[in-house]
């Protein structure tokens, strides 16, 4: 839980700086990192990472990724050693802003292999191989602060071979020593069955190819880019139509009501309420379930040029659960369980236009009883006048949790 908050608070120090750097972050580079991997069991192993990237022109780049690391350990019965290999190639899209901001997404395929050596005393060895495809969907944001410091972030999709589809972040610092080395800093997860969290350290060599080390003021296409004279608006009422997906494949419908008001230039309000049901009939049986949530909190906020808004918040909540079974003999069983979710969310909110907006965050979950849950929150919104708009969301919490809410309605500003 210390370091989820020290994560938080490091990052939102990093975004609070008054400008960020009149140079954009480059996408050709090759890099070689020391790695570890740690998975929920408390299985450990250690090894490296090697990465490259390749700019291809102004919109796309191409990646890959090697990343092997290996571990031991014993019990009464004997040792156990293990081996992990992970390979991806892709390609990506990038869309270069001022001030030193950059837009990303990638698609990856590739596999990752489990080699694991069991030695027992009595001279007895087993030994355990298999492979799965991991296609990873990358979406994130490289900040340029200074010239010399780079922080990334991004949101990550899954698709894991014979198992479902997970969600992950990345988190990276980079900083450049001179001369084109950089020192990096990086940590990644993917939550959910496979649970892995892999963090390296190293050094990255960068090199110019052309428009991804020139200045932003230099640059044609982002000189050219019309400022946007909006900016997101902190003072509005919500109503959608949401539903919620489980991991067990349970799935409920039903509405959320949001509101924020914006109390001066840096703070904020906000409250929602969410009420979703389902009615499951099986061999006779009725099965109504109902989950509602509450959530209330205060944010901080700050504002950047050309429709750019980063923002903290923190709220306390609750969420109940509640599911009647109707016996075909006329039993009726009642099952109540709720607890308190008090959620950290840090996330960019930006206007790509004067009526579309963009925005995404990351969330830290302390949930009752259990341990604390990371998440992710993704939304569209389209401006269909000045204070009308169209909501979509996305989100998710992980973990024993896990469920995803799909949102879709209609805001009013003011």
């Amino acid at each position: 839980m210390k370091k989820i908050n020290l994560l938080f608070a490091l990052a939102f120090s990093a975004l609070s700086s008054p400008a960020f750097a009149d140079k954009l972050p480059s996408y050709t580079y090759v890099e070689g990192d020391y790695a570890t991997r740690d998975f929920e069991g408390g299985l450990q192993s250690d090894g490296f990472k090697l990465k490259g990237s390749f700019e291809i022109n102004e919109s796309f780049f191409a990646i890959a990724d090697l990343t092997s690391t290996s571990g031991d350990s014993s019990d009464a019965d004997g040792t156990y050693d293990i081996d992990l290999t992970s390979q991806h190639v892709g390609i990506g899209w990038k869309h270069d802003q001022p001030d030193g901001l950059s837009w990303f997404v990638s698609y990856s395929v590739g596999k990752f292999e489990f080699d694991e050596t069991d030695t027992y005393l009595n001279g007895d060895i087993d030994e355990y191989t298999f492979e799965r495809d991991i296609d990873v969907l990358h979406f994130g944001i490289r900040a340029q602060f200074t010239d010399n410091l780079e922080l990334n972030i991004g949101l990550t999709s899954n698709d894991i071979e014979f198992a479902e589809r997970e969600n992950g972040y990345q988190f990276g610092f980079v900083y450049e020593t001179g001369d084109q080395w950089q020192f990096i800093f990086e940590r990644s997860t993917i939550a959910g069955d496979f649970d892995v969290t892999t963090t390296s350290l190293g050094m990255r060599r960068s090199f110019s190819l052309g428009n991804e080390k020139q200045s932003v003021s230099s640059s044609s296409s982002l000189a050219s880019e019309p400022m946007i004279d909006n900016k997101p608006s902190y003072t509005f009422i919500e109503g959608a139509f949401d539903s919620r997906g489980f991991d067990d494949g349970e799935d409920t419908d039903g509405f959320h009501i949001e509101g924020s008001y914006e109390l001066g230039s840096y703070f904020f309000l906000t409250a929602n309420i969410a009420s979703t049901s389902d009615e499951v009939v099986a061999e006779g049986d009725k099965l109504d379930v109902d989950f509602s949530s509450k959530q209330y909190g205060v944010g901080v906020k700050l504002e950047r040029d050309n429709g750019f808004s980063w923002f903290a918040s923190y709220t306390l909540g609750n969420m109940e659960i509640e599911i009647i079974e109707t016996r075909t003999n006329g039993d009726r069983i009642v099952d109540k369980d709720d607890f308190d979710v008090d959620t950290l969310l840090l996330g960019l909110r930006t206007l790509l236009s004067n009526q579309f907006e963009l925005n995404f965050a990351i969330s830290s979950n302390d949930v009752e009883g259990l341990q604390r849950e990371a998440g992710y929150q993704i939304g569209l919104i389209y401006s269909v006048s000045n204070d009308w708009h169209v909501v979509f969301e996305r989100n998710t919490i992980a973990g024993d949790l896990d469920f995803t809410t799909t949102s879709l309605g209609v805001r009013k500003t003011f």
